[in-house]
This record gives structure tokens, C-alpha cells and sequence, in this order.
């Protein structure tokens, strides 16, 4: 299988599947604990939550203009300090999925080659695979958190 190929099923995947199941765990962290973390060395929920959004744009993004720079993510305003509910960050993680949408087709297997930092050695095929990790290990980590708080969570894999 071609890594275009292997980019677009996975980032379709995780866009229909894995995001779709982010989203309603994200939609259960109460207002009030949008602050919480299990110890002060790991992100607090909303950190975490935005993160995954972030990761998946800056990747993409990354991938498509053939570099990695922070700027890319000015791309889609978010100003996780005006975050009041699990919503807000739904309706980013929404942009942001519109905007992976709408650039997947795009993908070219040239733009999967080429080198987008060179000292981690990203290319863009391996930024898109990180993307993918990153949503199900921080989906995971979310789960958790809920947990922690007395929340019981959906089955991990039901993306109706």
C-alpha cells in the first residue's frame, strides 16, 4: 500500500472513528473540573483535549505547506483561556477536522517524503502517523481522567 494511501485511510479513520469518540468524552468533563489533573506534572483536561485538536492541525498543516513551524497553528484562532466548556474545545476540534477534510485530498505522495524538521527527522508521512498516535494515546489519557472523576465513559470504539 502506498503511504498516501496509508495517510488517508488512517487520518479518514481517526476523523470518522477516534475523534468522534473524543469528542463525547470531551462533551463529559463538567465546566468545573475543565481544570483537573490527576498530578501537577501531566496536563489538566482542557490542556489535553486542545492538545489533541492542536496536534492534529500543526501535523496536518505542517505536512501540506512542507515545513514545521508553531506559527501553523495561527491558522485556526483558539485561545484555550477563553475555554469555558467542553463544548468550546468541540467546536475548535470541529474546525480543525474541517480543515483536515478539506486538505486530504490535496496530499501528494511528494508531500509525504519531504522533510519537515530535520533534527527530529518528521517527514511528513511520520508527522501524519503521529498525528494518529497522538489522538488515541491522549484519548486514553481523557479516559482516564474521567474515570478518576467518577465519570463513566463510552465504549472506546462506538463512532455512530
Amino acid at each position: 500500500m502506498a503511504k498516501l494511501d496509508v495517510v488517508r485511510s488512517n487520518t479518514e479513520h481517526m476523523l470518522d472513528g477516534a475523534l468522534k469518540v473524543l469528542d463525547k468524552l470531551i462533551l463529559l468533563l463538567p465546566d468545573d473540573q475543565l481544570e483537573f489533573s490527576p498530578t501537577p506534572e501531566v496536563m489538566t483536561a482542557k490542556q489535553l483535549a486542545y492538545h489533541i485538536y492542536q496536534t492534529l492541525y500543526i501535523l496536518t498543516r505542517s505536512t501540506s505547506l512542507g515545513s514545521f513551524k508553531l506559527e501553523h497553528l495561527d491558522g485556526i484562532p483558539f485561545d484555550p483561556n477563553q475555554v469555558k466548556s467542553g463544548a468550546d474545545i468541540v467546536a475548535y476540534g470541529t474546525r480543525v477536522k474541517d480543515y483536515v477534510r478539506g486538505i486530504l485530498p490535496d496530499f501528494r505522495e511528494e508531500d509525504l517524503d519531504r522533510m519537515l524538521h530535520e533534527e527530529w527527522g518528521m517527514t511528513g508521512f511520520r508527522a501524519m502517523n503521529i498525528a494518529f498516535e497522538e489522538a488515541l494515546h491522549h484519548r486514553g489519557q481523557l479516559v482516564t481522567y474521567l474515570r478518576i472523576l467518577g465519570i463513566k465513559t463510552p465504549y472506546l470504539y462506538d463512532y455512530s
